[in-house]
């Protein structure tokens, strides 16, 4: 039975993740969101504003009766450090709670030639720089958020796997950033936490979401009744080694055929590059090819590039169509930087999508586009607000 103590933090919870989630509120509109009493809210309101949590933001418009004052999340008063471990680089992020940017560096690492101990090296090395930062105290930073992709143990913060990274295997690596900054730190698969940027952020007033992206692989990240499912064995997602070819080309993975080196980024820059070295025809020169150079390509009207996307495109559909009979969300967040450059192209794909799923029409399920450039460090930072809005044992809020 929940103790009266317990009940007091969950309701003190609420509250400030009404005040987060609505950016500016009155004590009115926190009760219709939470179903608190007003007395409930007023004391819990008042002892927020002594600690310096929220803050008053000027006053409501009256609808003919008394002005209600507005409340906000004092965004300075805690902040979250981001990390975001890709294939060749690290890139480290400082936020306030407003997911505003207050720092940022990005290094050249490459995970799969480098051990653990020099990556592990340039982390701490990047976490002391924002400390450094002017206006920033430890006791200030709620924690460490880290995107990877790879299969991740989130309970206990341990990478399992990342492919073709065999030196990064089985690394408790939350619990190596505790031991050393005596900050708290949570890892997870980098897709699971941009979905949960969504949640934490309201973004999507949807309960069952769905991010789904082309940048490190293919990958999804998935929302169930609001909360993150990551499955029993860390594979949760991993859409990318679905097989669709069996005689398609060589995955990281080992196998053939799976989605991900068809559909993904990084197949698109194979793609190209075999039919350059094919003797077609393209603008594209040089020996280190960029999906920037065939986006600009495909612009130009160059016909390997726009060809290659348009054989994307139709992977892409079965990707789309594929999560949708898996998960059936209201909503799939599409996470392709390519895409966001050819609106012909992506509106063809939702259009192919829902022919292809006749049962249902485009007000129950929307595809949209994502246009956050650094989602996976605003989702390393939602990571760490999420773990403290609905931990009432160990929130730094309460």
């Amino acid at each position: 039975m929940a103790t009266n103590s317990f009940l007091k933090q969950k309701n003190m919870l609420e509250i400030i993740s009404a005040i987060k989630k609505n950016g500016a509120i009155t004590k009115p509109e926190i009760a219709k969101a939470t179903g608190l009493t007003q007395s409930t809210i007023h004391n819990f309101t008042n002892d927020l504003l002594e600690r310096k949590i929220i803050v008053e933001d000027g006053i409501a418009e009256s609808n003919g009766g008394r002005k209600a004052t507005i409340y906000r999340m004092n965004a300075e008063k805690f902040f979250v450090i981001a990390l975001d471990i890709g294939d060749s680089y690290i890139s480290i992020c400082l936020y306030n709670l407003e997911l505003k940017e207050m720092y940022s560096k990005s290094i050249q690492y490459n995970i799969h030639e480098r051990n653990v101990s020099e990556g592990f090296e340039d982390i701490l090395s990047m976490i002391e720089d924002v400390l450094k930062q002017p206006g920033v105290r430890k006791d200030d930073i709620l924690g460490v958020g880290v995107s990877i992709s790879g299969t991740v143990d989130f309970a206990s913060g341990k990478i399992h796997q990342i492919t073709n990274a065999p030196k990064w295997r089985n690394i408790p690596l939350a619990k190596m950033i505790e031991d050393s900054t005596g900050i708290k730190s949570i890892i997870d698969k980098d897709n699971n936490n941009a979905v949960l940027y969504y949640k934490t952020e309201d973004i999507y007033k949807k309960r069952n979401l769905v991010f789904l992206s082309t940048r490190k692989g293919i990958g999804t990240g998935v929302l169930i009744e609001g909360n993150v499912y990551r499955g029993n064995h860390c594979m949760a997602g991993e859409l990318g080694h679905i097989r669709v070819d069996s005689v398609g080309e060589v995955c990281k993975c080992g196998r053939k055929g799976c989605l991900e080196p068809l559909a993904s980024d990084l197949g698109i820059i194979r793609r190209v590059e075999r039919k350059i070295r094919n003797g077609e025809k393209s603008v594209i020169v040089g020996n280190n090819i960029t999906l920037d150079m065939i986006i600009g390509a495909a612009q130009d009207g160059d016909v390997v590039a726009r060809e290659t996307l348009d054989d994307v495109s139709e992977y892409l559909c079965i990707t789309i169509s594929n999560t949708i009979r898996i998960y059936d969300p209201d909503e799939i967040i599409v996470d392709c930087i390519w895409l966001q450059c050819f609106s012909d192209i992506f509106n063809s794909i939702v259009d192919r999508v829902y022919e292809d799923n006749s049962l249902l029409d485009r007000e129950s399920l929307m595809i949209t586009l994502s246009t956050e450039d650094n989602i996976l460090l605003l989702g390393a930072a939602a990571l760490i607000i999420d773990y403290h809005l609905n931990s009432c044992n160990s929130s730094r809020f309460l």
